[in-house]
């Protein structure tokens, strides 16, 4: 495969030649004969290739614990304020609405479901 010269995050070149094989096939753009011709790689190192990639994309969608510390907290702190501002407001409603429900509603008209 031709490279355009240019390699992201510090990859090398030849890093860049497996996901573009990889993004060839899963994008339908090349067989898995151009790939292993073009790369002089057997049908075996290129499934590899893929399930590699398979993994990386998976663990990279997952939910990051305990990494807060390094990129800070998930929501900035004014959010977070006003999301448990609301969620206080929430618990506070709920016995009050309880209380309101009980007093117009008879007990037994909610046993027998209305």
């Amino acid at each position: 495969m031709k490279t355009d010269g240019l390699a992201t995050d510090g990859m090398s070149m030849a890093g860049m030649d497996p996901c573009r094989a990889v993004l060839g096939l899963w994008l339908e753009k090349r067989t898995v004969e151009q790939v292993c011709r073009e790369l002089g790689v057997t049908r075996k190192v290129l499934q590899q290739w893929q399930e590699r990639a398979m993994e990386g994309m998976l663990r990279a969608l997952q939910p990051r614990e305990g990494q807060e510390d390094e990129r800070g907290p998930a929501l900035n702190s004014k959010v977070k304020r006003l999301l448990d501002r609301k969620a206080m407001e929430q618990e506070g409603r709920l016995p009050r609405l309880t209380k309101r429900l009980a007093s117009v509603v008879p007990p037994e008209a909610v046993s027998k479901g209305g």
